[in-house]
């Protein structure tokens, strides 16, 4: 079997839901500060970065060919929740662990996970040896003795949420979809965690699944209270200042590369970033501006 060499970081079927009606995106590059024509074929990928050795030393694809079954699983979903706007049990599930393991898939967490697979063993992420019901003192991480099987701890990480039952609950429970017209920016990092130390297991986020919904979690908002007040208050307003919050907030978190459908909008919303950056004194507060609206949501609302 052939071995594939072009391995997306961001799943293709993802960065499809952000495309305009042709397939086509601009993108922008932080580094060049330029803009040029995507596809999502094309953008938020890496030659060989999925290609790692085995216990004999073989540079193999194992990876990239679990990825493409997963990504499989998350593209059906992805295009039935885009199409109906509605969430069922099983599709939250699985786009919030598309959300998680954007996280730990994306370049720029390689120095995270280098770190994390160095302190964290395969018994530590919850893979143990259970018989007759009974945990057995099986130490697993001696047969993870190759770079390929490490890189197995990055979805393992991915799973953490779903590990811990009531943090798990928590997660499910205060997670849901806000629908916007302004059409979202994609990144090479799309997932915005709230930075704040508290001692929250798992943070607030914010994170696009298609350039007209977005994926929340916070347990600072209640959802049903924000529905409501969506339906009294000033939405365009909200959704207007939440969506530039958000956009800003990728352009931060990205490393380098950002695609949207909209070039006009794309290159607004740089300027802003640019503006913004160079009067503040705190750069990171570009990415809670996104997190600020939503807390601060009947501000916004005029309620």
């Amino acid at each position: 079997m052939e071995k594939s060499r072009r391995h997306h970081y961001l799943p293709q079927c993802f960065s499809e839901q952000f495309a305009d009606e042709n397939g086509k995106l601009t993108v922008y590059d932080k580094d060049k500060d330029c803009y040029f024509p995507g596809t999502p074929m094309n953008l938020f990928v890496e030659i060989d970065r999925n290609s790692l050795r085995d216990e004999n030393g073989i540079v193999d694809d194992k990876i990239e060919r679990m990825y493409s079954k997963i990504d499989g699983k998350f593209a059906t979903t992805l295009h039935r929740v885009v199409e109906t706007g509605n969430l069922s049990v099983e599709d939250l599930r699985l786009i919030l662990f598309l959300a998680y393991s954007t996280k730990w898939r994306v370049p720029q967490y390689d120095n995270a996970f280098a770190e994390a697979k160095k302190l964290l063993t395969v018994s530590d992420l919850g893979l143990r040896v259970r018989s007759e019901g009974k945990q057995l003192a099986v130490d697993l991480e001696v047969a993870f003795n190759s770079e390929e099987k490490q890189e197995m701890k990055r979805l393992l990480l991915a799973l953490q949420p779903f590990r811990h039952t009531q943090e798990y609950q928590k997660i499910f429970k205060n997670s849901f979809l806000l629908s916007s017209p302004i059409p979202s920016f994609i990144g090479d990092c799309p997932f915005n965690e709230y930075p704040v130390n508290t001692n929250q297991l798992f943070e607030d986020f914010v994170f696009p699944i298609s350039k007209h919904l977005t994926l929340i979690h916070t347990t600072r908002v209640a959802k049903e209270d924000l529905t409501k007040a969506l339906e009294r208050g000033d939405y365009d307003s909200f959704i207007g200042a939440f969506s530039r919050a958000r956009d800003c907030s990728i352009l931060f978190t990205s490393e380098r590369f950002v695609a949207c459908a909209d070039r006009l909008y794309l290159k607004d919303i740089v300027d802003i970033y640019k503006t913004t950056k160079a009067r503040i004194s705190s750069p990171d507060l570009i990415q809670c501006a996104v997190f600020e609206v939503l807390h601060n949501y009947g501000t916004y609302l005029h309620l």
